[in-house]
C-alpha cells in the first residue's frame, strides 16, 4: 500500500513537472521577407518588375509617387490586378518633409489618395516616407488619418545606379539576413535621382532564387509585424 501511495505520487510530481516545463519547440523559426519598390511606378521597369514576380509566383509591395500614378495609371491598376500591395509615397517626393508645414503634408498624402483610388477604386491605409525621413509630427498626422508607417531593415542602395550593380545589389543582402526582412527596392526613376533601374532588374531574379533556396517566404508588408512597421 506504501508503495503503491509513493509510485503515485512520484507520477503526479512527474506530470506537474512536466505541465510547467514543456519541451523546447523543435520547429524552425519562419523566415519571411517583404519586397518594397519605390518612386514607381514608371513604365519600363515597373512592367519588368512585376514580370518577374509573375513568373516566381510571389507577390511585393509598391509605394507610389502620386504624379507617376497619374502618369502610369493603366501601370497602376496592373500592380493591384495582379495582386500586388500598393502604398502612398507622397506626390512628388519631397527631399524634407518633416520641415513642410501639416498642410502641405496633408496635401500630399492626399493628392497621392486621389490619384490611386482614381485609378484602382482602393484607398491605401499603408503610407513610405520619401528617404524615410520622419518626425514624431508627420507620424502623428499620419497616424491621424489612419495611415500604418512602413520603413524597412534592408537597404542595398539599389537607386545608386553607378555604385550598385546587380551583383552588389544582391551580395548586399545576402551578407545582412534576417528571420524578418524588409527589403527597400526602387522601380520608379521620376524622382531626383532619376538612374535607370537596369541594375535592379538583372539582379531580381537571382535574389529571389537566392532567397526562396534559403528558406524565405515571401509576403507583402501588411503580413509582418516588426519595428519597421509603425
Amino acid at each position: 500500500m506504501i508503495i503503491s501511495l509513493v509510485l503515485f505520487a512520484g507520477m503526479l510530481f512527474a506530470v506537474s513537472i512536466s505541465a510547467r516545463e514543456p519541451m523546447a519547440s523543435t520547429t524552425p523559426s519562419l523566415k519571411e521577407v517583404a519586397l518594397t519598390f519605390d518612386d514607381g511606378p514608371y513604365g519600363t521597369s515597373t512592367q519588368a518588375v512585376l514580370d518577374i514576380l509573375q513568373k516566381e509566383d510571389i507577390h511585393a509591395t509598391f509605394f507610389l509617387i502620386g504624379r507617376n500614378v497619374e502618369k502610369y495609371s493603366s501601370l497602376t491598376k496592373e500592380e493591384v490586378n495582379d495582386g500586388e500591395l500598393i502604398g502612398n509615397h507622397t506626390y512628388d517626393h519631397p527631399k524634407n518633409l518633416p520641415l513642410m508645414t501639416l498642410a502641405h503634408i496633408r496635401s500630399e498624402i492626399s493628392k497621392t489618395d486621389t490619384a490611386i483610388s482614381s485609378s484602382t477604386g482602393i484607398h491605401t491605409k499603408f503610407f513610405r516616407p520619401p528617404y524615410g525621413r520622419i518626425t514624431n509630427r508627420v507620424r502623428g498626422e499620419l497616424h491621424k488619418e489612419g495611415y500604418t508607417i512602413v520603413m524597412w531593415n534592408t537597404d542595398p542602395r539599389d537607386w545608386d545606379y553607378k555604385g550598385a550593380p546587380s551583383d552588389a545589389i544582391v551580395n548586399r543582402i545576402l551578407s545582412h539576413l534576417k528571420d524578418r526582412m524588409v527589403i527597400d527596392l526602387h522601380d520608379g526613376r521620376d524622382t531626383h535621382v532619376g538612374y535607370p533601374r537596369d541594375n535592379l532588374i538583372k539582379a531580381l531574379p537571382i535574389l529571389i532564387d537566392k532567397l526562396k533556396a534559403d528558406g524565405y517566404t515571401f509576403v507583402t508588408v501588411d503580413k509582418l509585424k516588426g519595428n519597421f512597421i509603425q
